[in-house]
């Protein structure tokens, strides 16, 4: 998805792409995605760009920054991450939810 993402404070958002995380009726929750490797943590899943996700290049998907947004702000569908991928992302989030 591409959406406009909101910064951690608030004071705006910007244009991102972005993995749904659950989707309802009004809203999609999605995680964050970025292609500034200057602050990885444990919690960062790398997706390398393919045909499959049409990122532009090599981008992390920040596990520990998700926000809920309204369906009419969606921008559109960009891609989709392959089986693999979507297993190293379920292992990530039991890991930063503390679900074990």
């Amino acid at each position: 998805m591409l959406v406009p993402f909101p910064y951690t404070d608030l004071k705006g958002s910007k244009n991102r792409p972005a993995m749904v995380l659950h989707d309802n009726d009004r809203d999609e929750t999605l995680i964050f995605i970025s292609s500034v490797f200057h602050s990885i943590t444990k919690f960062d899943v790398l997706i390398p760009p393919n045909v499959e996700n049409n990122l532009k290049m090599p981008s992390i998907l920040k596990l520990s920054k998700i926000a809920t947004l309204k369906k009419d702000l969606i921008k559109g569908n960009i891609g989709f991450f392959n089986i693999s991928l979507l297993h190293n992302i379920n292992k990530g989030l039991i890991e930063v939810f503390d679900l074990t």
